[in-house]
């Protein structure tokens, strides 16, 4: 049984699937249908909470599974009354509303907080809630307004009305819009924004929220769909805020692998939501609220305080100004987003920065420049993968696509040839094939008279062409050069192909015979003189760096127990096609585990 093919003829195309069916898995690995093994590094989207078919789990899930699996939420069950119980005891929240997701549970989270202000204050008065920018709270139409990423919004308008938006870690631009608005009845936040970069909340704005809502009574949500649940060294993000929220949801691993969601409410909201106000007919499914009540139960102090201490620490948005030997290891010194100074000690550091291309996206060639300072020997960095400008661009080109073979040539000697689609712009040529090329014309090669040769008929030899051309005149018989190419190629590429062949201003079908032999051999070689590379911004790998003999198999560097150079760092750059990124990747990880080795070895 073919599972892609089943999968993508009869299932909704939401998500863009890597090429593995996952077949089974047990602890952190899973296998696919060929019997690769992986590690799983996403646990199910932060769900898998104690990995795959955890015995403490399954014995829980499948003793409730024997008993009764599913029964309406107008009885009572033990499951999702001790799961309550275990969640308030542990959070010391009052109540507990089960759903079956996050999205779930956040919808929960935004209409008791509309209900506490309309009970408080009367419909329509407060109805507002402020979420932040590039945050991230669901999917459905109410939870889609709430998240703050505008390109989420397109193709699903109207969605629920409402919601403001401020940015993250901005106390100024709260204060003013909270300040400026007397309907708002709630401030709805993530602690650390996943969906937005993986950037936490600094404690100044969170106590900006906390004194904002006591001023104002207006409810403090905090979303712990995916920061719940022990991922970040408490058993929720808020527990290291020094906050208390009034609603609170969370979801993802909390289940331990299937479906859950749960919106806890405070002391002001406890009683908000009362019979029929919502429901939810899943939620609080007792085969779930077992499984559930094992993985609350095991996140205990002596586990969070070993989730804190192997814990990964992120910065983003840094910018590292000094990597030095230090105390048998390293000194990293960086700036911070915030503009201020940090300074880290490491045991091992691979050096993953990138070289010089794409300054736009934050490279600034940091891991070439360390390498050159450690003595290490060095090749000059040149734009790899980029567009070529041409002495005599043909402006009015820009943007057209062709087919075509395109061939690198210095003098009369080829070089290179690559088939594939050329792209005209306003500065020269680009495009896969083009790319391909421009990598031959790095320092060194000391090329005399480099040219780009285009044969936009590759299929067809010079004669065939010919006589294809001569007899489509006929055919067509127009009067026109539109005409003409209409069915054979671009107009406008079509235009320029006939200046460049020098061909008179006249119809196509009076012209003389010997044109089309003409016509044909421009066609076949069109020729562009006066090459050189894009810059910076436009190459999409580095060319040059530390040279691969200056690094072991593992890639640490020679003579530095602990230092590793991987990915664009390194003189080696690849074709189009994801060679650079399995390059980055693949280097990436033998250095991570060689460097493992060495902390291992270094604790012995």
């Amino acid at each position: 049984m073919n599972i892609p093919q089943l999968d993508n003829t009869y299932i909704a195309n939401t998500y863009a699937r890597f090429p593995v069916t996952i077949a089974r898995g047990k602890g952190s690995l899973v296998w696919d249908a060929d019997d690769k093994v992986y590690i799983d590094m996403a646990t199910g989207i932060a769900v898998n909470s104690f990995g795959i078919a955890d015995p403490a789990w399954i014995r829980a899930v499948t003793e409730q599974l024997c008993t009764v699996q599913h029964t309406s939420n107008l009885y009572y069950t033990a499951p999702d009354a001790q799961l309550a119980q275990l969640l308030c005891e542990k959070t010391g929240m009052k109540k507990v509303f089960f759903s079956n997701s996050g999205a779930e549970a956040n919808e929960c989270a935004i209409k008791a907080a509309r209900k506490y202000a309309a009970d408080k204050y009367g419909a329509d008065k407060r109805c507002k809630i402020v979420t932040l920018v590039n945050s991230f709270h669901g999917r459905t139409i109410t939870t889609l307004a709430a998240t703050g990423q505008d390109e989420l919004h397109q193709d699903f308008q109207p969605l629920t009305d409402g919601f403001l938006y401020t940015p993250a870690n901005d106390c100024a631009a709260l204060k003013a819009l909270v300040e400026g608005d007397d309907a708002i009845a709630a401030i709805m936040f993530e602690l650390v924004q996943g969906e937005g970069g993986v950037t936490p909340l600094t404690q100044e704005f969170v106590d900006c929220i906390a004194e904002i809502c006591a001023e104002r009574d207006i409810l403090m949500v905090c979303d712990e769909v995916q920061t719940g649940n022990g991922r970040t060294g408490s058993l929720y993000a808020w527990m290291q805020y020094g906050i208390v929220p009034d609603i609170m949801s969370t979801a993802k691993g909390l289940g331990g692998g299937l479906p859950i969601g749960a919106c806890l409410f405070g002391e002001k909201t406890e009683h908000t939501l009362t019979a029929g106000t919502h429901g939810s007919t899943f939620g609080g499914n007792p085969v779930v609220c077992a499984g559930a009540n094992v993985v609350v139960d095991r996140l205990d102090q002596s586990f969070l305080a070993q989730v804190s201490e192997r814990a990964v620490q992120l910065r983003t948005g840094c910018t590292v100004s000094t990597l030095r030997q230090s105390k048998g290891g390293y000194a990293v010194q960086f700036t911070t987003a915030e503009g201020g100074t940090e300074n880290l000690r490491a045991d091992a550091v691979i050096c993953a920065m990138g070289g010089a291309a794409g300054p736009q996206f934050g490279t600034d060639g940091f891991g070439t420049r360390f390498a050159a300072d450690c003595g290490g020997q060095m090749r000059p960095l040149y734009p790899c993968l980029t567009a070529l400008q041409c002495a005599k661009p043909n402006k009015s080109l820009a943007g057209i696509r062709a087919k075509a073979a395109a061939r690198l040539l210095d003098g009369d000697r080829v070089l290179a040839e690559e088939m594939g689609e050329v792209q005209f712009t306003d500065y020269g040529l680009s495009g896969i094939c083009i790319m391909q090329l421009s990598g031959l014309l790095a320092p060194g090669r000391r090329l005399r008279d480099p040219v780009v040769e285009l044969d936009l008929f590759p299929e067809l030899s010079e004669i065939e062409l010919t006589r294809l051309l001569a007899r489509h005149a006929i055919q067509t018989a127009s009067d026109t050069l539109a005409g003409f190419w209409t069915g054979l190629l671009n107009v406008k590429l079509g235009y320029a192909l006939w200046a460049a062949a020098a061909l008179p201003d006249t119809a196509p079908h009076a012209l003389p015979a010997g044109s089309w032999q003409k016509l044909a051999h421009t066609a076949k070689h069109w020729r562009f003189e006066g090459l050189a590379p894009c810059g910076w911004r436009q190459a999409q790998t580095t060319g040059g760096g530390l040279a691969l003999t200056e690094v072991e198999p593992t890639f640490q560097f020679k003579g530095c127990p602990g230092l590793y150079f991987v990915g664009e760092t390194l003189d080696c750059a690849g074709s189009c096609g994801g060679f650079n990124l399995h390059w980055a990747f693949g280097s990436g990880l033998a250095a991570g585990r060689d460097a493992a080795k060495h902390l291992c070895s270094r604790k012995r």
